[in-house]
């Protein structure tokens, strides 16, 4: 049986060795936890400030949303809205000036008294014809001969019309379309021999008529005014 005093100096001996080995048992996931003084890394850094800027982003949206949808005020009666917007517009429209065409003085058909289109004849053509369209555009007759006219346009092309219903024909443009008979004294020569009559002219040729009916083109000798000298 062992004695007491070695019993003493055997759990001494047990408690030194306790002592010194029991903090090496301990686990050891904790060892690597960073200190609360030891800097962030830069990848640490970075996802901090990403996640407290979105939390602070989607607290500031949810915010808005919650204040904008509780401001909006829906009227119950959308009529009143829509007349009141209707009220608030202004309008600038300026209507198009019918009554007289430009460059003519041509009046619209309205402003022809009823009393007055018997009298107006051929002097105003029906309204809407083609001969209508060209006085308004800046034509003037030419020349005229029972039922028709000739009308001298502003780009100096020459057109015929039937004064009676207004429309377009082909009275006398075979004839405006040669070219003026120009052989020497031409003009002087058909109406001294051949008993021409000056009817119409331009700045270069003059319309010649003749006692048979028929009409010619014949160039002048002088660029002036040939009927004025008559």
């Amino acid at each position: 049986m062992p004695k007491p005093l070695h019993l003493i100096f055997f759990f001494l001996i047990l408690g030194v060795i306790y002592a010194e080995f029991l903090p090496t048992l301990r686990p050891t996931h904790n060892s690597t936890a960073y200190s609360k003084d030891e800097p962030l890394t830069q990848n640490e850094l970075i996802l901090s400030w990403l996640k407290h800027n979105s939390e602070s982003v989607t607290t500031a949206v949810v915010a808005g949303d919650q204040d904008f949808i509780g401001d909006i005020i829906i009227p119950t009666n959308l009529g009143s809205l829509a007349r009141d917007t209707a009220g608030s517009l202004s309008y600038n429209y300026i209507a198009p000036n019918t009554t007289v065409n430009s460059g003519t003085g041509y009046a619209s058909p309205s402003a022809v008294p009823t009393q007055d289109q018997p009298f107006v004849g051929s002097v105003i053509p029906p309204a809407g014809t083609p001969l209508f369209e060209a006085y308004a555009k800046g034509g003037y007759a030419w020349y005229d001969e029972n039922d028709n006219v000739i009308v001298m346009m502003p780009d100096g092309t020459l057109r015929s019309f039937l004064k009676s219903d207004g429309s377009e024909t082909n009275w006398q443009q075979d004839r405006l379309t040669y070219e003026p008979i120009n052989s020497p004294n031409a003009l002087e020569n058909y109406l001294n021999n051949y008993h021409g009559k000056v009817v119409a002219e331009t700045q270069t040729w003059a319309f010649v008529k003749f006692p048979s009916g028929g009409f010619l083109k014949i160039a002048k000798s002088t660029g002036g005014p040939f009927l004025s000298q008559q």
